[in-house]
């Protein structure tokens, strides 16, 4: 266990697996689980999402200082010869 009282138990799929066999013979608590299985899964996606922004956001951050140092960081792209 860490500090928070949680422990790391790696991939939920299995468990989301028995909880979703469970709606039969325990429904109300299956329902909660897999609630709660959803709500993690929408936090992840959300922190997912803000990585990229943030990672993009960066990538042109640093194009943009290159390019006022006079660097060019992807070459631009020679036209094809003619004929």
């Amino acid at each position: 266990m860490n500090e928070g009282g949680a422990t790391h138990v790696g991939c939920g799929r299995p468990a989301r697996r028995y909880f979703l066999t469970a709606r039969v013979s325990d429904p109300e608590r299956a329902h909660e689980a897999l609630a709660r299985i959803r709500a993690r899964y929408t936090v992840e996606q959300a922190a997912k999402d803000y990585e990229a922004k943030i990672q993009f956001q960066a990538g042109r951050s640093l194009k943009r200082r290159a390019a006022a140092l006079g660097y060019e960081l992807v070459p631009k792209a020679e036209p094809a010869p003619a004929g």
